[in-house]
């Protein structure tokens, strides 16, 4: 579907001093740690883990890099359709 898994890739990390994420590829990117989708507003979705395990923890990241929303998969377990649209919602930029 278009996504090329890349093995070459630095790991994305967060910075707390500046509150902002490093190392966010600009293309839509697949590892075996990490997913980065990259939606055509500029925000991003990152999320950590292999394959089944992607959405422990998904992040939305505006164009800037900066965190703006993060769910844990015990939101999901709580409040499966509140979270997702949410995530949906943040990621348009709402």
């Amino acid at each position: 579907m278009g996504m090329k898994k890349s093995h070459k890739s630095k790991a994305p990390y967060f910075d707390e001093h500046e509150s902002k994420w490093h190392y966010i590829p600009e293309k839509t990117t697949v590892t075996d740690d990490w997913t980065v989708l990259v939606l055509d507003n500029g925000y991003k979705i990152l999320t950590f883990g292999d394959t089944y395990c992607a959405g422990a923890q998904v992040h939305v990241l505006n164009p800037k890099g900066e965190e703006t929303v993060m769910w844990d998969c015990k939101e999901w377990e709580d409040a499966p359709e509140e979270v997702m649209g949410a995530m949906l919602r943040a990621a348009a930029g709402e």
